[in-house]
């Protein structure tokens, strides 16, 4: 309810957007006066409402509200494949949805089949340029030994650290059987 605060009241001659149950005992111990609606469709009715519904939000706790997720789009190279692999990402809050042009699509075909997808012209010209240049087999080849040589070398890691472990625990063990008295 918008009420305009009257001459008893410390808040006299301010107008807010206040909830019924809050605005009534106001208006009944004279420290407010109603404001009647504006008619129904002009700019003040729209106005408003629009106070009222930020009034309607801010009572809401933070935790309860809903979050607004914007939609993200960005081409994407993969680091992870060899093939050097390159989508277009759609990100939506958590989810993540890839777009990839096959080998059969025309440019055009693909262009307005992410028009309707609702990807941004300039994502999809961007995308179109970076999958057109071509990539040299051999830097190709050069990636995936790269790739194996790390992939390697963290498992060896990982191993040692299992191994290590095992036999921190096994030699602790035996370490305690034997001073245990008996």
């Amino acid at each position: 309810m918008k009420v305009r605060f009257v001459a008893p009241s410390p808040k006299a001659g301010t107008i807010e957007h206040l909830e019924p149950h809050r605005a009534q005992p106001l208006i009944d111990a004279g420290f407010a006066e109603l404001i009647p609606p504006a008619k129904r469709g002009t700019n003040e009715w729209l106005k408003d409402m629009a106070d009222q519904e930020a009034l309607r939000v801010a009572t809401i706790p933070q935790c309860e509200r809903e979050i607004l997720h914007v939609d993200r789009w960005e081409v994407s190279q993969s680091t992870r494949r060899d093939d050097g692999n390159i989508t277009i990402v759609l990100t939506q809050g958590a989810t993540k949805f890839y777009f990839v042009k096959g080998a059969h699509i025309s440019d055009k075909d693909f262009k307005r089949q992410m028009d309707i997808a609702g990807c941004p012209a300039n994502i999809v010209d961007h995308y179109l340029r970076v999958l057109s240049e071509k990539v040299d087999p051999e830097i190709l080849a050069e990636r995936r030994v790269q790739q194996f040589n790390r992939d390697y070398a963290a498992a060896k890691a990982q191993n040692a650290r299992e191994n290590g472990a095992a036999y921190a625990l096994v030699g602790k063990a035996a370490s305690i059987s034997q001073e245990r008295p008996r």
